[in-house]
């Protein structure tokens, strides 16, 4: 990660990563599974080795959603669904036409 790029808290134990560009989906993917390999490694609290670990979602601006919202539904999705298959390793990027189908419907619900 640079220092233009933005890490936000957006619930409980979510945390959103925007990368500033000029990013590709590529990039995405090497940034999603470094913070994957170095949340997995464990650390010292209090006294006691902890270990956490994360999922994460991969969506691009423009071809993934064209504001915010839908970004963040495309990510979530791929995310969720990244969990559900083990070839992932973690790092949701899923065939588009699956997510593009799933997002409009999920956009769709929430408005």
């Amino acid at each position: 990660m640079r220092r233009s790029d933005t890490v936000a808290r957006t619930g409980g134990d979510e945390f959103s990563v925007i990368l500033e560009e000029p990013t590709s989906r590529d990039d995405a993917m090497r940034v999603g599974q470094s913070l994957v390999q170095l949340l997995d490694n464990p650390f010292e609290l209090g006294g006691r080795t902890v270990r956490v670990g994360a999922s994460v979602g991969i969506a691009v601006f423009p071809q993934d959603g064209s504001d915010a919202e839908s970004l963040s539904i495309a990510a979530d999705l791929r995310m969720y669904a990244g969990k559900q298959v083990s070839s992932c390793n973690g790092a949701g990027e899923l065939p588009h036409p699956f997510l593009a189908g799933e997002a409009k419907t999920r956009l769709k619900l929430a408005e």
